[in-house]
This record gives C-alpha cells, sequence and structure tokens, in this order.
C-alpha cells in the first residue's frame, strides 16, 4: 500500500465524555481493531441479549450519528427475544477517528464493515448504505 492511501493518525474520544452521555446504558463497548489501510483502527461494538436468539438483528448508523441513536430501539427489541448488536462506524461514537479528511471514502467505510461482519459472523438486518454493499459483495456471510 502506497504511503498516500494509509492512515496516518487516528484519534479517539475520551472515555469519560462517552460515559457521560445521558441515556446510554449498555456500558462501554467491545473493540475490533481494523488492521486495514495501515493502521490499527478501533471499532466500538455491543453484542446484547441471548447469544443463542432464533433471530440477530445488526443495528447499524449512518451519517452523522452513532449507536446512541438506537437507544430508545434496544429494550423493545429484547423483550421480543432478539440478540441485537450495534456498532458505531468509523469516525464516529467510541470508534475511532482517523484524522485526515481524505481518510473517510466510502470504499474504507465498506471495507471497515467487512472486517467486522467477517468476525462477528452475525445474520444481518440492514439499516444503511453501507451495509447494503457490503452485502451485495459478502452475501455468503449472510
Amino acid at each position: 500500500m502506497s504511503g498516500k492511501n494509509m492512515i496516518r493518525k487516528a484519534l479517539r474520544t475520551p472515555e469519560e465524555h462517552l460515559l457521560k452521555v445521558n441515556g446510554w446504558r449498555w456500558g462501554k463497548p467491545s473493540f475490533f481493531v481494523s488492521k486495514l489501510f495501515g493502521a490499527e483502527v478501533r471499532m466500538a461494538y455491543w453484542d446484547i441479549g441471548p447469544p443463542d436468539a432464533k433471530e440477530t438483528l445488526l443495528l447499524t448508523h449512518g451519517e452523522p450519528s452513532w449507536s446512541f441513536l438506537y437507544r430508545r430501539m434496544i429494550d423493545p427489541l429484547l423483550s421480543k427475544g432478539y440478540r441485537v448488536v450495534l456498532f458505531d462506524q468509523v469516525g464516529f461514537g467510541w470508534s475511532d477517528k482517523p484524522s485526515e479528511e481524505t481518510d473517510y471514502t466510502y470504499e474504507r467505510h465498506v471495507a471497515w464493515n467487512e472486517d467486522l461482519v467477517g468476525v462477528l459472523y452475525i445474520c444481518l438486518c440492514y439499516f444503511c448504505c453501507i451495509f447494503i454493499c457490503t452485502a451485495i459483495f459478502h452475501s455468503h456471510l449472510i
């Protein structure tokens, strides 16, 4: 990978700021580290509910949001017996934020999503264009 395509620096929101957000009660996330594009970039995710649930819903957000968007949806979904997995896209919420505007491309977001889904092995329910593209290119993961 050429130097101009590599991510040089990723920023991280201080944990103490995220823990102060009112209305979020699912605690700190787990982290997956993607090593794409010449950098280690942390992606935050939560896996909530019974691991043996009949159905798993993946809640993914668009721009300019983060998993906090779903704070009012999680309990109703859990009460119906779903396993709920949600994550913060790179650049949002608890996930790392590459420092250069040029670090953010559609292709990179698709690649980061693919990287995470490949590790989680979950059945997907799509909520944004990035994941639709991921589904098209990796239907074997669904």
